[in-house]
């Protein structure tokens, strides 16, 4: 496991409060979600999913974003930001805590902002169990763009009430 500096480091448990790897510069804002808002992060859904910072059982520090999905047949929900740049041929490190409320999974990716919104690169489908887990990538960029999304897409049917909890959420140039 890489060993990220950061203040209020916890070795023996491997917690640590904040997101940041030495000479690494996080592209994505609020990833330890200690602020206490989700802003900037955002979720898309038909309004039957709600996205918050929440004390319930954060991997680290106080806060985690929490996902909840209110109704079956929620299609298409995501959990993004956007608004960081990548540049064609860098390598980049993606790295995140996540867990849910049952074994779910969810597609992960790094697409362009907009239409075509294309992969820029990276995608993986993830597989959340009710524990916390570490999910740590390299990628090489296959594109320049200045309006990026890290998109968490979550295919809702069936889970009425289930929760997802990332924390730690992390993108920089290797």
């Amino acid at each position: 496991m890489a060993l990220m500096a950061q203040q209020n480091v916890m070795i023996n448990s491997y917690r640590f409060s904040g997101v940041t790897w030495p000479g690494c510069t996080n592209l994505v804002s609020n990833g330890d979600v200690e602020s206490g808002a989700i802003s900037p992060w955002w979720r898309y859904s038909d309004g039957n999913a709600t996205l918050s910072a929440t004390t319930s059982n954060p991997y680290a520090g106080t806060y985690c974003l929490q996902f909840h999905i209110n109704t079956t047949g929620t299609s298409n929900v995501q959990v993004s930001q956007n608004g960081f740049a990548i540049t064609n041929g860098t390598t980049y490190k993606v790295s995140f805590y996540g867990k849910a409320s049952a074994s779910r999974s969810f597609y992960f990716a790094i697409i362009q902002n907009g239409p075509s919104y294309s992969n820029l690169g990276f995608e993986q489908t993830i597989n959340l169990t009710t524990s916390w887990q570490l999910f740590e990538y390299t990628f090489q960029a296959n594109a320049s763009e200045s309006d990026v999304r890290w998109y968490m897409g979550i295919d809702a049917n069936g889970i009425t009430g289930d929760d997802f909890y990332f924390d730690n959420l992390l993108i920089c140039a290797q």
